[in-house]
């Protein structure tokens, strides 16, 4: 078995994600679908006459917003409004251990996933965060014959 071949059997994905499936022209922007059979979105590809199609089983997985959270940023706020030189030359020090701002980020993000979860806010990314089954499509094949 070759290197790839083990890779790709080893990949596992997080419980509870929604895979469908979707097709594009350069198997970059899929800006077909969400489709729920493979054999779906092959014939919506024939459909749109593309010569050439490219397919693929995808999900998305939901953001969290505490992962946009850091020690940077709070230090940048506090830097734009609390506590800057008019001139810019004033740089600002937290005086904590690393440790310290680890327990700070850390306590910070549990609180906004608690937020997130009591308010139920679900924010789906554009991107794909999950692939799988990659294929070419040729306009002529059955759908069976992708590569």
């Amino acid at each position: 078995m070759d290197e790839e071949m083990k890779t790709a059997q080893a990949i596992t994905y997080p419980e509870g994600l929604e895979w469908h499936w979707y097709g594009g022209d350069d198997g970059e922007r899929y800006f077909i679908g969400p489709y729920a059979s493979r054999e779906q979105v092959v014939a919506e590809i024939k459909s749109c006459g593309l010569e050439r199609g490219y397919i693929v089983e995808a999900a998305k997985e939901p953001l969290k917003l505490s992962a946009y959270f850091s020690a940077d940023i709070l230090t940048d706020a506090l830097l734009d409004d609390a506590v800057a030189d008019p001139e810019g030359d004033y740089e600002i020090e937290i005086d904590a251990t690393p440790a310290q701002t680890d327990e700070l980020v850390t306590a910070v993000r549990a609180v906004i996933d608690d937020w997130q979860a009591k308010h139920n806010i679900v924010i789906t990314p554009w991107a794909f965060t999950y692939s799988r089954n990659e294929a070419v499509i040729e306009r002529n094949a059955e759908p069976s014959e992708g590569i």
